[in-house]
């Protein structure tokens, strides 16, 4: 059959990487001395199931493929739909604990102690308890983040070129140490290093956020479970999002921390009392050191500077615009990612008209496989994320002035909304119109001169060229696009 870009997730099998699991999991020495119970308890929860194996073997497993661990749920059922996305921002970035870093979740003593706190609703396999499943697995998660708070009493602070010390460095090449992920409303997709401009937010995950994102939203998710058990993990989701964000928070001064964390959920999570018993960590200073009042964005230019390659080239159409990230490529490449940079400045609420994902096609007046194809990926900015079903209004949980928009010479994501044609000759005034956007009606407008409807003679040879440009770009991880979502305006 046909490989589909929504559910194409690969990884690698080689001699090299059986290599790897011979180091992991053969040559380190660890005892078992029983094997794990099928009890759905047990086997649901992969801190208990696996547990004779050494924490730092099993964490470094999932480090070395965490693009794909990651994808197996961005890509599967388990966020399939827009009301699963709710619980996710539309970009955020993600970096890793580092296996070597002493902290108390990289302890098998520790996380032994702790693992009836991280059972999972996979437990409860197709039992219906909706709303005291979410309380009883709240509380166990209170309980957790409290003796790990208890374990953190004594952590001396660190400077914030030290506090880079506890984070992946992905041995200096690997680029799972640095990913961004896009939610393009009700689908999403993941990819190496930091695209786009800096986000609202990140997260920094650790062993067991890392383990139980697998083993409970991928290897434990029934897709033909009953309504109790898919909203049941889904709801779950919520709690592994937040640890990864408090993490992040964790790195910035106690001063700011509060005010951030607050502004990035205005919404229902503020007045949310479930989580209170989950903050005591905010007056608890980790990481010193800052010199601007924007901790935020230093803690990303740290991040950027210590994991240098890694998180890519800079990114010279979105975030650095000056001449040390410009890209060495043809003059007339360089044009275009010169006009874009202005296209990736759209931003407000404008952004709620364009497509969640637009391709690009710029034909550049040879061969067409000369042409260059980008992606306009739209940015929604949300007051809470925080739940499937915030009881707020959709007008209510949407920040329309906030939204952005990110452009990358590649093709992202699996759902294509629109395309747009442009000759290079027309690329600035094509930037200049698209930036003059202020509503629907101009968008219409816009639409007319430079989109491909499904009606269009041409539309077949253009979604053709971009099956045939995507496969180029990505010979392993591309697939055939779903035009199912195709605007046809």
């Amino acid at each position: 059959g046909s490989i589909v870009a929504k559910t194409h997730v690969v990884y690698e099998l080689s001699d090299k990487r059986m290599q790897r699991y011979q180091e992991l999991f053969i040559d380190t020495e660890y005892e078992v001395t029983s094997l794990p119970s099928y009890e759905s308890a047990i086997a649901s929860n992969p801190i208990k199931t696996f547990a004779a194996i050494p924490v730092k073997s099993r964490y470094k497993f999932l480090l070395d493929e965490a693009r794909f661990f990651i994808e197996g749920f961005i890509k599967g059922p388990v966020c399939r739909g827009q009301i699963a996305l709710n619980v996710i921002e539309d970009q955020f970035w993600v970096v890793f604990f580092d296996p070597e870093a002493k902290i108390m979740t990289m302890s098998d003593e520790f996380l032994h102690e702790t693992a009836d706190y991280l059972a999972s609703p996979a437990e409860l396999e197709d039992n219906f308890k909706l709303l005291s499943g979410k309380s009883y697995y709240m509380k166990l998660f209170q309980k957790y983040i409290h003796s790990r708070d208890s374990a953190d009493n004594d952590f001396v602070p660190v400077n914030i070129k030290d506090a880079m010390e506890y984070v992946w460095k992905g041995d200096g090449k690997n680029p799972n140490a640095a990913l961004t992920i896009f939610r393009h409303m009700d689908s999403a997709s993941v990819n190496y290093g930091f695209i786009g401009d800096y986000p609202e937010t990140a997260w920094v995950i650790d062993f067991s956020v890392l383990e139980r994102i697998h083993y409970l939203l991928v290897a434990g998710f029934d897709v033909y479970g009953n309504l109790g058990h898919q909203l049941n993990t889904r709801l779950y989701m919520d709690f592994l999002r937040t640890e990864g964000e408090d993490h992040f928070l964790a790195f910035l001064p106690v001063d700011k921390r509060q005010d951030i964390r607050d502004s990035w959920y205005q919404g229902i999570r503020k007045s949310n009392k479930d989580d209170e018993g989950a903050v005591s960590w905010l007056s608890k200073e980790f990481v010193t050191g800052y010199k601007t009042g924007n901790p935020q964005l230093e803690l990303y230019q740290q991040l950027e500077l210590y994991l240098g390659s890694l998180t890519g080239d800079g990114d010279y159409i979105n975030r650095c615009t000056n001449d040390k990230c410009k890209p060495k490529v043809k003059k007339n490449v360089l044009r275009v990612d010169k006009a874009m940079q202005q296209a990736a400045k759209m931003d407000g609420s404008v952004v709620q008209v364009l497509p969640d994902v637009a391709f690009v096609r710029v034909k550049m007046g040879g061969k067409p496989e000369d042409d260059l194809a980008y992606s306009m990926i739209s940015n929604k900015s949300y007051k809470s994320v925080t739940s499937m079903f915030a009881n707020e209004k959709l007008e209510d949980r949407r920040d329309y002035k906030e939204d952005t928009q990110t452009v990358v010479r590649w093709l992202e994501g699996s759902y294509p909304n629109f395309f747009y044609v442009v000759a290079l000759d027309d690329i600035e005034r094509f930037v200049e119109e698209y930036n003059a956007m202020t509503n629907r009606h101009e968008y219409e407008v816009f639409v007319a001169h430079y989109g491909q409807r499904r009606t269009s003679e041409d539309f077949w040879e253009h979604a053709d060229w971009f099956k045939k440009q995507y496969a180029g770009e990505q010979p392993v991880l591309s697939g055939l696009f779903d035009l199912n979502r195709y605007q046809n305006r």
